[in-house]
């Protein structure tokens, strides 16, 4: 897959198939989306994912979400910083400029409250016929819902918040997940308690709360049970965001490896403990509790 960051002008394609959209979480919606532009396209056309960011924390990073995108069919991601120059653009210049004379769409596929251009005026009416104007197809999909709610990036971070990470991963339609590789902690936990494997997260991953959770990691072809904590270990004086993972049938050295962990359920939230012998009991009864819930699986 080509992955594009827009700094200036967009790249010139001589066809494509186009997905319009923010594309924060790759969620259940925004996949019902990318579905029906699959479908849709031409043979050979390739299939582009427009992707509108804004500043701020993201439920996936650009990596991840890259990463998540190509498993997902998408041939080429465009990333387009929502700045001024896209803001404050005339649909129909958008239109022209963008799709027909950048992208060369035949085939536009956006959700049904889909507005784009200055003061979002451009509606789904307007895209239908400009496109007939310009000569591409237009598909409105309707809004993804789960029990009368629109799925949505916001209704996702709520339940990231609130650590429900059984209702993020049916929203998402894929478990949360941190990227990244493997870096040397502080040794603590390899000397005095359970050894880990550690992973920075990104300055912009919007994180669950702290604490323990049952999780998965996959390192290369290897997929393995684990226990992950996020969190600044104050026990133990930490000062800065941590993702620490025990892996339960594991032993070995997987530093500089690049590592996928899936936070799969919310065990119990971060707690100080008054010394090492306290916190390891309770992580002994944080990784029975884990292969419980393995079992029941």
């Amino acid at each position: 897959m080509e992955h594009i960051l827009i700094s200036g002008d967009f790249p010139r394609l001589e066809q494509s198939a186009v997905a319009l959209g923010k594309f924060d979480g790759l969620h259940r919606g925004h996949r019902k989306l990318m579905e029906a532009a699959i479908r849709g396209k031409e043979e050979g056309e390739p299939f582009v994912l427009l992707s509108f960011i804004m500043s701020g924390n993201m439920i996936f990073s650009r990596e991840e979400r890259a990463h998540l995108a190509e498993s997902l069919g998408v041939d080429i991601l465009i990333e387009c910083p929502l700045e001024e120059t896209i803001r404050l653009m005339e649909p129909e210049t958008f239109v022209s400029r963008i799709l027909k004379d950048a992208l060369n769409a035949s085939l536009v596929v956006v959700g049904a409250d889909y507005r784009f251009g200055r003061n979002r005026k451009g509606d789904t009416d307007l895209l239908t016929a400009l496109g007939r104007e310009k000569g591409f197809r237009t598909v409105i999909v309707p809004k993804e819902t789960d029990r009368g709610i629109k799925i949505s990036s916001t209704g996702i971070r709520k339940a990231l918040f609130e650590g429900d990470m059984e209702r993020v991963s049916f929203l998402l339609g894929t478990p949360y997940f941190i990227e990244g590789t493997v870096v040397h902690g502080r040794g603590l936990g390899h000397k005095a308690l359970l050894p880990t494997i550690n992973i920075i997260p990104g300055p912009n991953k919007y994180l669950p709360p702290a604490g323990v959770y049952a999780s998965r990691v996959f390192a290369g072809e290897r997929v393995y049970r684990a226990m992950t904590n996020i969190g600044t270990n104050p026990t133990v004086h930490g000062d800065h965001i941590t993702v620490e993972t025990h892996i339960l049938d594991f032993s070995g050295d997987l530093y500089g490896a690049f590592c996928r962990i899936e936070l799969l359920s919310h065990l119990r939230p971060e707690k100080a403990f008054p010394g090492l012998e306290e916190l390891k009991r309770q992580l002994a009864k944080d990784r029975e509790a884990v292969e419980n819930y393995f079992e029941k699986k």
